[in-house]
């Protein structure tokens, strides 16, 4: 996998963006790497496998409809690998609402609709990075 998806910009924790729409990928890219965070990211669940397992993220923002393998798929693979079973995620979807969302990472999950303001999506990332530094 080449390191073109990579961009390692900053002091600060990774984050491995995973979405098929192109717009808001470059979005959450441009928003991450202002606020300092290294990025990589992928267009679907089977190639975020491969950067997961090599770019070792702090955390994953995770679409769920996605072509190739969704993020469910993706999800499940990523808990069978010993090297990224532990890494929270959020999935970031369209298919909830925003009274739907639900704050899960103590068990590494998360869901939030799209769109998604920036501020709280920072808060968010703090939130769940706090949580990861816990552990």
């Amino acid at each position: 996998m080449e390191k073109k998806n990579i961009q390692e910009e900053g002091p600060g924790k990774k984050i491995l963006i995973v979405d098929d729409d192109l717009v808001t990928l470059k979005m959450l890219e441009k928003i991450l790497l202002s606020e300092g965070y290294w990025v990589a990211k992928a267009i679907n669940g089977k190639e975020a496998l491969y950067i997961a397992d090599d770019f070792l993220p702090d955390l994953i923002i995770l679409d769920i409809e996605m072509p190739v393998m969704d993020g469910t798929e993706a999800m499940e693979r990523l808990e069978k690998n010993p090297r990224t079973k532990n890494i929270p995620v959020f999935f970031l979807t369209s298919l909830i609402s925003k009274n739907e969302e639900s704050d899960n990472c103590a068990v590494n999950r998360r869901f939030l609709a799209k769109p998604i303001e920036k501020e709280k999506l920072l808060k968010e990332i703090e939130k769940c990075l706090e949580r990861e530094r816990a552990w």
